[in-house]
């Protein structure tokens, strides 16, 4: 953030430091918020909303930074600041999604490609054009493939995206860790009675 604070102008240490703890601050309530809303109004409608949100937030980033760039406007450059915000369900939802075998790997790739994105920010205000672009996307895909998760176990959520046959599967292999299983026990039956038919026949 301190180079993005650089470029509109914002370039005394203290008031770095001050945004960001403003901006830390903000975002945890904003993100104690979102976690009480999630079971009650659905992540998909919050998903919806703070895309949009964000989308509307980012077009005026970019007028502002675009105006404080090419004009050296300070108002817009404080109008700048007041634009920034943080989406968290991201974490929320990827996390929800992947099947516990995989959430650690895709959490992973998660970070790994926010963290690379981040690079983009030192191209200046023209690269906001293409997140603006990207967020208009977002809306779009949201809209028509997110799937809601609310009130859904994992075993129930993992059936919407890999199917009965899958959720069954968790539901098993969680079972028989958690000791509440026979199916150990009935294929080895199966596999005795197996044996004895062969015997016989």
């Amino acid at each position: 953030m301190n180079k993005i604070f650089d470029a509109i102008g914002i370039t005394d240490p203290t008031t770095q430091l001050l945004i960001n703890g403003c901006l830390n601050i903000y975002n945890f309530i904003i993100a104690v918020i979102a976690g009480l809303l999630c079971d009650k109004i659905g992540r998909r409608p919050l998903f919806i909303a703070s895309t949009i949100g964000m989308f509307v937030f980012w077009v005026l980033q970019t007028v502002c930074f675009g105006l404080y760039s090419e004009t050296g406007n300070i108002t817009a450059a404080h109008t700048f600041i007041a634009m920034i915000c943080d989406p968290v369900l991201r974490f929320l939802y990827t996390v929800e999604i992947l099947p516990f075998p995989l959430r650690a790997k895709g959490f992973t790739i998660f970070n790994l490609a926010l963290s690379l994105s981040l690079i983009f920010n030192h191209l200046g205000w023209k690269y906001y054009i293409v997140y603006v672009c990207w967020l208009a996307f977002e809306i779009g895909f949201i809209w028509k493939f997110l799937v809601e998760t609310k009130n859904r176990t994992l075993e129930e959520t993992a059936a919407l995206f890999d199917g009965e046959d899958t959720a069954d599967h968790l539901a098993e292999h969680a079972a028989i860790n958690a000791g509440i299983s026979d199916s150990h026990s009935d294929r080895e039956k199966g596999s005795t009675e197996e044996i004895k038919e062969e015997v016989v026949a």
